[in-house]
């Protein structure tokens, strides 16, 4: 099973980021996915292991008057990618 890795940001702030590989094989893009919540963390963890990346992010989502979303996220969503920039942080 994955493990969330623990973030202590400079203002004492913890967060739990979970990298995975968004398609199979060594050549996929590695992302990420920050919680502010170690158990939304975990959870996560093991909806990646039972379902897959795919089937994992489409679990979490939610689509409202045509806008896309997850429930437990604190920050804007943003696309895949290795850069710190781009990641998504969820509470």
């Amino acid at each position: 099973m994955r493990t969330p890795k623990l973030h202590v940001a400079k203002d004492g702030t913890n967060t739990w980021q979970v990298k995975f590989r968004a398609a199979p094989g060594r050549a996929a893009k590695t992302t990420s996915e920050t919680f502010t919540d170690e158990t939304k963390a975990l959870k996560f963890c093991q909806l990646l292991d039972a379902l897959g990346p795919a089937g994992a992010l489409r679990s979490c989502t939610t689509t409202r008057n045509g806008s896309t979303y997850r429930p437990w996220t604190s920050w804007p969503q943003t696309t895949s990618s290795t850069s710190p920039a781009s990641r998504t942080a969820h509470g």
